[in-house]
């Protein structure tokens, strides 16, 4: 059990590396949004769609599933929420091959005194993932643009409940974040607010300057 382990570690810092080195290789996308879904399913560990600009500029949206570390958090009423689910490697399913590492994890708010068939909430998580596009397959293809990103916000919890040895238990069946990029500042909008910076900064030292 514990060389298993080992080798899972082993293969998936593996993975991580290998990645993270093709990345630094190739043209650079821009994810501007995207939806992630982790579930309780070991064959869909996490699924979701990434709206992404090409170097060139032109828009692309990428859809995944892919297996891999599902959520696996079950709690009686009273208990605090706490998931994460990863994946690493090619996806298994999508409209475009694609190899990534992806971690998504949060917390939630006390399952509350119920004993409900089913169960929503609102959590907050963070999604960090980074990869690259495959052209003409994963295996023996080559790359065509790496893509990265870290995003925060309000996560979507869903539970089913059970019975166990009469009591009330909630598993999270799924967690998912909806985000978008934040826009970033256009020059002209960046040499007005660093104008205004250097302004404030002379008129501070005049100030303190006659006050001495």
């Amino acid at each position: 059990m514990l060389k298993s382990t080992i080798s899972r570690v082993a293969v998936s810092a593996f993975a991580v590396i290998v990645l993270c080195q093709v990345a630094k290789a190739v043209p650079v996308g821009t994810v501007l949004g995207g939806t992630v879904v982790a579930s309780n399913s070991i064959s869909a560990a996490l699924s979701g769609s990434l709206q992404i600009l090409d170097p060139n500029g032109d828009p692309v949206l990428i859809t995944f599933a892919s297996q891999g570390t599902a959520l696996s958090f079950i709690g009686a009423p009273g208990t605090p929420v706490v998931f994460q689910a990863v994946i690493a490697g090619n996806a298994d399913q999508g409209n475009i091959p694609i190899a990534m590492q992806m971690m998504f994890s949060g917390t939630g708010p006390v399952i509350p005194q119920t004993n409900a068939p089913t169960l929503d909430l609102i959590g907050f998580g963070t999604v960090q993932f980074s990869g690259f596009t495959c052209v003409g397959g994963c295996v023996s293809g080559t790359p065509g643009f790496s893509f990265s990103g870290t995003f925060s916000g309000p996560v979507a919890l869903h539970f089913t409940s059970f019975d166990f040895n009469g009591e009330t238990r909630f598993q999270l069946r799924t967690a998912t974040l909806t985000f978008t990029s934040e826009p970033v500042p256009e020059p002209i909008s960046m040499l007005l607010f660093a104008t205004g910076l250097a302004g404030s900064s002379v008129v501070i030292r005049r100030k303190y300057g006659r006050r001495r």
